[in-house]
């Protein structure tokens, strides 16, 4: 009888550890997906606070302290980047992404980028405090081009079917 226990025992245990394994998995995705999610939504928060630095430069006289508000902002995501794309969040986490798996496959011109990515938003920051409005523009035109490249290189090209989930 006592053996009989202990085999229950041994079994119940055994069925609720099964059970906890696919929870375990469960959660790291999720815990994944909310990594892509922030990411997506700080990259759309960027792109939101380049534009009206954009509207701004393009104005005879534009909102400064606007411009140094989102040009703060833009130094602190280039600065906060990397940690954006923690391995098993690209593509192999089968979770519909629109970032490359080259970030991860390679690592040192992403990385390349990410730095001249954070020099030029740093520039664009103090130019935002003290510089004239061409100097501000010129700078504003090279940080873009920083976020061209790596657009170029590490997000897939969207296609008129990404507009039905393909």
């Amino acid at each position: 009888m006592e053996r009989n226990i202990k085999h229950r025992l041994f079994a119940g245990t055994v069925i609720f550890g099964m059970t906890l394994i696919p929870l375990s998995l469960l959660a790291a995705d999720t815990e994944i997906e909310q990594i892509m999610k922030d990411r997506f939504e700080k990259f759309e928060q960027m792109g939101e606070a380049y534009d009206e630095i954009n509207r701004e430069v393009e104005l005879k006289n534009p909102d400064y302290a606007l411009i140094k508000k989102h040009a703060i902002q833009i130094e602190v995501w280039a600065n906060e980047g990397l940690q954006w794309f923690p391995v098993g969040s690209g593509p192999e986490s089968g979770i519909k992404t629109s970032t490359k798996a080259e970030v991860w496959s390679k690592p040192a011109k992403f990385r390349a980028l990410q730095d001249e990515f954070i020099i030029e938003a740093r520039e664009l920051k103090t130019i935002s405090i003290s510089g004239p409005l061409e100097k501000l523009s010129a700078q504003f035109k090279k940080t873009g081009e920083v976020c061209s490249e790596c657009h170029e290189l590490y997000r897939k090209k969207a296609s008129l079917f990404s507009i039905f989930g393909n």
